[in-house]
């Protein structure tokens, strides 16, 4: 074999191999260092309070207390329809519902209802609010619907402030706000993207591999943890830089 075919050999191995790992735009994997089974039915979000407590929602309209090994378990005393939604603001949950787009206060100690607000959207079932995240340094929520999402951002009163189409991902099911920027999380696509809170563009992009993955949170010690509806499992992630 002569030089020129010896090289035309060594570009068919080798350049394929050397492409796909310098591929710029090729989201990085995330496998999970631990999984947890959770006892509550559906749940569609997750967010934590404390360093050992998180609240969970569920599409069938309850929300629940639970610790991080999902051992202790606390249905809350407020039931609502299609809960798809919480966050905490570091004193109080808001969980959101899908078909009614209506937020609910809820008293983390007491479990129960303080107030409800109502956000007028025509989503609709399927395509009503996925997600909430609150934004402590600009002391506001976002609200975000399921399919061809926009966010809404609202004051602390959820009087609406601005509208924008969001252009990634094609599906939301779950977002949280951590160190100033929005992370967000598509069960369809199985991302985890992170956005400017300014622009709402993305900035980064992950997979991960679970099946029906609906809810997103970020500990208190840092961890990233992702909750999936059919598996009712909680799966624990180093976070990523």
């Amino acid at each position: 074999m002569n030089k020129l075919a010896k090289l035309g050999v060594w570009l068919l191995v080798i350049l394929p191999c050397v492409l796909n790992a310098q591929s710029p735009g090729k989201p990085i994997k995330l496998k999970p260092k631990k999984i947890v089974k959770l006892k509550i039915e559906e749940p569609s979000d997750i967010t934590c309070t404390g360093i050992d407590e998180l609240f969970l929602v569920s599409d069938n309209g309850y929300f629940s207390k639970t610790d991080y090994l999902g051992n202790k378990f606390q249905k809350g005393n407020f039931k609502g329809v299609d809960f798809e939604g919480i966050c905490f603001d570091g004193q109080f949950l808001y969980l959101v519902e899908e078909f009614t787009s209506m937020v609910h206060k809820i008293d983390p100690i007491s479990l129960e209802r303080i107030q409800s607000y109502q956000i007028n959207f025509n989503g609709g079932r399927n395509n009503g609010f996925e997600a909430i995240a609150f934004n402590p340094n600009e002391k506001c929520f976002y609200i975000i619907s399921e399919h061809s999402p926009s966010i809404i951002t609202t004051d602390l009163d959820f009087k609406t402030i601005d509208i924008v189409e969001l252009k990634h991902p094609n599906e939301v099911s779950s977002a949280v706000w951590y160190q100033n920027k929005l992370w967000i999380l598509s069960d369809e696509e199985r991302t985890i993207s992170i956005h400017s809170t300014k622009t709402f563009l993305k900035e980064k992009e992950f997979k991960i591999k679970i099946n029906n993955p609906e809810g997103i949170t970020i500990s208190q010690t840092g961890q990233l943890l992702v909750c999936s509806d059919d598996n009712k499992k909680l799966y624990y992630f180093d976070l990523p830089k």
